[in-house]
C-alpha cells in the first residue's frame, strides 16, 4: 500500500484525475483516499466500482510479493 499511496500522489498524466479507489481493508482504502489530492470515491466491493460508467481507465497495484 506505501507504495501506491505514493504513486498515487506524485505520479500524474495530464489531465487525468482519480475519481475512485478499492481496497478490501477499510484501513488501507482510507489511507489511499485521504493521499490523493483528488479526494475519490471509495469502494470496498470491485464490482461497485467497475458499475461506474465515468470511469475511463483503471490502475491495479499489487503488493510485491503477488506478482509472478
Amino acid at each position: 500500500m506505501r507504495q501506491f499511496l505514493a504513486n498515487a500522489t506524485d505520479y500524474r498524466l495530464a489531465g487525468a484525475r482519480c475519481v475512485a479507489a478499492c481496497d478490501t481493508d477499510e484501513s488501507s482504502l482510507r489511507k489511499a483516499v485521504q493521499a490523493s489530492r483528488d479526494k475519490p470515491a471509495g469502494f470496498k466491493d470491485a464490482r461497485d466500482l467497475q458499475a461506474r460508467k465515468d470511469i475511463q481507465a483503471v490502475l491495479i497495484a499489487t503488493p510485491p510479493h503477488t506478482h509472478f
